[in-house]
């Protein structure tokens, strides 16, 4: 195998997921800074989303000169989400591009930091993607979690769940601050809101188990009213993905769904050749699929 078939798997996990801290942040804090000796949100940001333009110097380049004029001094912060976006993506796509088209000699070859006439260390290619791209990239984005978390914006799960992303349910956002969300109810399907109508209230209706329920919503406080009531049970969900329960409605009032009743345990036995039961394969239970393996 490839080195750089070895390293783009992980280049390819850490870009997506500094991508999405780098979309979570808000237009409106980015001056902000912990410290008055910290980075400025945005000039945080804006290093994070220029790391992948530094691994391209690092394989097209034999070495990096700090010392030179100008090598040093940062790119003006990004003014705006978008902004940091449109400098992070064309990056991360021509670095991948070129780590992909790098052979083992290319990665194995030396590379130098220089400052002036001062070799501050010299490493092969590939040591330096791992260390000053990928390695630089996740300290970096780190910081700019807190950055986050400081501010009250939700911190994207990368390795594992966040704080923000722990609990599996419904959240309500807006399009004009998405990456302020709140969580409305837990659960492991959708949810419909059906708006108000006349003197009836919004409601959202959602599953608890199998039995479908609404309770009132107000979209605006994004707060629920009362208690869930139930409205049908035994709702059908996919089995291979229970997210997509199987329940409609309109703002009308009409509800539609798909009713499934639990399905009973039935017994699995061996037959033999000759029609005559041998007896019980399993305790009875509900089966969904069978499958012999090939050595009977």
């Amino acid at each position: 195998m490839k080195l750089s078939e070895l390293i783009l798997p992980e280049f390819d996990q850490e870009m997506a997921s500094t991508r999405k801290t780098l979309e979570r942040v808000p237009d409106a804090k980015l001056a902000w800074k912990p410290h008055v000796k910290s980075f400025s949100m945005a000039a945080l940001a804006t290093h994070l989303a220029r790391i992948p333009e530094w691994g391209l110097v690092t394989l097209t380049e034999g070495s990096f000169d700090v010392g030179a004029p100008g090598a040093t001094t940062p790119p003006p912060p990004a003014a705006s989400r978008r902004e940091l976006l449109e400098v992070f993506d064309p990056g991360v796509k021509s670095l991948r591009a070129a780590i992909a088209a790098a052979d083992d000699a290319h990665l194995l070859a030396p590379w130098s930091l220089r400052n002036g006439a001062t070799t501050m260390f010299t490493l092969p290619r590939v040591a330096v993607l791992r260390r000053m791209i990928l390695n630089h990239g996740i300290h970096h984005r780190a910081q700019l979690g807190v950055y986050l978390r400081l501010n009250d914006v939700p911190v994207p799960a990368i390795y594992g769940p966040s704080a923000d992303e722990k609990v599996q349910g419904v959240y309500a956002s807006s399009l004009r601050n998405p990456e302020q969300r709140k969580q409305i109810v837990r659960t492991s399907a959708k949810a419909v809101y059906v708006s108000p109508r006349g003197a009836y209230p919004g409601y959202l209706l959602w599953l608890q188990g199998q039995t479908l329920v609404a309770q009132r919503f107000n979209a605006d406080s994004l707060e629920l009213g009362g208690d869930p009531v139930s409205v049908a049970e035994e709702i059908g969900r996919n089995p291979s993905n229970t997210v997509r329960a199987s329940y409609w409605a309109s703002d009308a009032g009409l509800l539609t769904y798909f009713a499934a009743p639990s399905a009973a345990p039935v017994q699995t036995v061996w037959i033999g050749r000759d029609g005559k039961t041998l007896g019980a394969a399993s305790p009875a239970e509900v089966v969904r699929s069978l499958a012999l393996a090939p050595g009977g």
